[in-house]
């Protein structure tokens, strides 16, 4: 049985909560969803993140979505994975924003991103190697 969310699940979810929804990536809320509600947390009116468990399952719900609801309140993003970066419109036809970066994880590879959106978010101080974005980036450069 999958633990995400059905195409039911996230109308019901998405009705009471508003705003736009964006399907994600990630078999639980504890995958891509986790991250993606810490960086835009300040925008928790205007949107929601729902999870589906890869790249194919994100695009089958918002084809699915958009095909129900309209094109200007569904939209997607998955990995780049495999696939060459590529500079697009701001929005593609489809609504499926592919990151930059490999995955969604590697960005917490980036020491600056890693500065201003995990330290933050840390209910300790950090250990050594962990306090600023130079100490950083010689911390994941040493491993």
């Amino acid at each position: 049985m999958s633990r995400y969310p059905s195409l039911t699940d996230i109308e019901i979810r998405w009705r009471s909560a508003g705003g736009v929804c964006v399907i994600v990536e990630g078999e639980t809320d504890q995958d891509d969803v986790w991250f993606f509600n810490r960086w835009f947390g300040h925008l928790a009116r205007q949107v929601t993140f729902f999870a589906q468990n890869g790249w194919g399952e994100v695009v089958t719900a918002v084809a699915e979505l958009r095909r129900l609801h309209g094109d200007d309140r569904v939209f997607g993003i998955i990995d780049r994975d495999f696939e060459p970066i590529v500079i697009a419109d701001p929005i593609p036809a489809n609504g499926i924003l592919r990151t930059s970066r490999y995955t969604i994880e590697n960005y917490l590879l980036d020491a600056d991103c890693w500065a201003k959106v995990v330290l933050p978010k840390l209910q300790r101080n950090p250990v050594d190697g962990w306090n600023s974005s130079a100490e950083i980036e010689a911390t994941l450069q040493s491993f």
